[in-house]
């Protein structure tokens, strides 16, 4: 989530304060296609590169948990771009001619004046992304290594919803197998449930003030 914020927030304000309103044209479809690819697709792209990648850098088998974390960030950026530069142009033409007519360089209005009053809302694609993060399945399974394993960083692990796609089929219906699986999925909810929670209660916070 960390990665694809920094990497979204940066290519978001390019395009709503430095891009042009033709390169926003031409890119915003582009965004929306990335968007609507569908996640096995990513999955193979993670494979392709990522892991070959993870390889090269000494990894052993080259799927582990930093393998998926960067595919599930790659996947996170059409949706925090498309919101991030919407309402940071929606800011940027309240604010940004008021302060070029006073002198204030661009850059400096956009550090001190835009993002600031952008930032509110930029909770809310957190939320949505965490959201969609949580609940992906097959690019995380493909490139993390599917391993029942503590999870590290450079070693590979089992995400929760990727556990209960592989084993819900051949549980039983009724037994410790099966309300296991669904003791998981629980967990799932319950962890996504305080993490926007917490999100939304910081979003009040500031829209508070």
């Amino acid at each position: 989530m960390l990665i694809a914020l920094a990497v979204g927030l940066g290519a978001a304000l390019f395009l709503s304060c430095i891009a042009s309103d033709r390169a926003r044209g031409l890119l915003y479809p582009f965004i929306d296609l990335l968007a609507g690819v569908p996640s096995v697709i990513y999955g193979f792209v993670g494979l392709t590169v990522v892991v070959r990648l993870m390889i090269r850098l000494g990894v052993h088998t080259g799927s582990c948990v930093l393998a998926a974390a960067i595919v599930l960030a790659v996947m996170l950026l059409p949706y925090l771009v498309s919101t991030c530069s919407e309402t940071i142009l929606r800011v940027r033409e309240q604010h940004l001619a008021a302060a070029e007519a006073l002198g204030v360089s661009r850059w400096y209005a956009i550090a001190t004046m835009i993002l600031p009053a952008a930032w509110k809302h930029i909770w809310t694609a957190m939320i949505l992304a965490i959201g969609r993060a949580m609940g992906e399945t097959m690019a995380v399974m493909m490139v993390m290594g599917n391993a029942n394993l503590f999870p590290t960083l450079l070693g590979k692990g089992e995400s929760i919803a990727s556990l209960i796609a592989l084993e819900m089929g051949t549980a039983v219906a009724g037994s410790t197998h099966y309300h296991a699986l669904y003791a998981a999925g629980l967990v799932l909810m319950l962890l996504l449930f305080v993490i926007n929670v917490g999100i939304s209660l910081v979003h009040d916070r500031l829209m508070r003030q």
